[in-house]
């Protein structure tokens, strides 16, 4: 019991929860004038490299039931890919009914 007691006391001194930081439109730009660098594409080829390895290593298993694939790697590639993309600038200025008629505009015939 105070073994157990004892790893949880160095397991939470090991971790530590940070407020997220607030990911606005600037941020969004830097990351994705990063990922267009060489650096950036480099990070990308090497995400995308570890997914299928992990996808094989998972493949290689070819047990039932044991098999998984790489959703870890996956959700940092997307993560990424995500916060990319710049938001557009909304306009406040309209009204209600001109957003609902452009939304409505993409379905015209």
């Amino acid at each position: 019991m105070i073994r157990k007691l004892k790893l949880m006391w160095l397991f939470a001194k090991m971790t530590s929860w940070n407020p997220i930081p607030e990911w606005d439109q600037e941020d969004a730009m830097i990351l994705k004038s990063f990922m267009n660098t060489m650096t950036g594409r480099k990070l990308t080829f090497k995400l995308q490299n570890q997914i299928i390895s992990a996808n094989e290593r998972a493949a290689a298993k070819a047990t039932p039931f044991e098999s998984g694939w790489a959703c870890g790697y996956r959700g940092l590639l997307a993560q990424f890919e995500y916060l990319s993309v710049v938001p557009p600038n909304v306009d406040t200025t309209e009204n209600e009914s001109d957003q609902a008629d452009s939304i409505l505009e993409q379905y015209n015939p």
